[in-house]
């Protein structure tokens, strides 16, 4: 198996598609900022998503099973913080999958380098 066959998405396109489009319309639209990690992204969400987030990580980790997964709530910045992480390639694969706009250079992108 080479590298890019490693990450990717075991959905049919067209269940990808509507997925796709069912997180950018739902979780993925509250996202108030974006980490870029070394291996991936830190997505911060507000404080009330956790629950959202977690059922998130069980749907993705049955088709995307090749990332790591984490949901940790910071009660100070009243933030929920979803990782994705994985092999390399994640973070590209994270990035194109992503609403539109988010990573623009005027979106609240904040590049960590952790």
């Amino acid at each position: 198996m080479t590298e890019s066959e490693a990450i990717a998405c075991t959905l049919d396109p067209e269940a990808r598609k509507h997925r796709r489009e069912e997180l950018r319309g739902g979780l993925l639209s509250r996202v108030l900022e974006a980490h870029e990690l070394a291996d991936g992204w830190a997505l911060a969400l507000p404080m009330g998503s956790e629950d959202e987030a977690r059922a998130f990580v069980v749907f993705e980790e049955g088709c995307c099973g090749f990332a790591r997964y984490a949901v940790r709530r910071d009660d100070a910045a009243g933030r929920v913080w979803l990782e994705i992480r994985g092999p390399e390639g994640t973070r590209e694969f994270v990035a194109r999958n992503l609403p539109a706009g988010l990573l623009a250079s005027d979106a609240p992108l904040r590049r960590a380098g952790l």
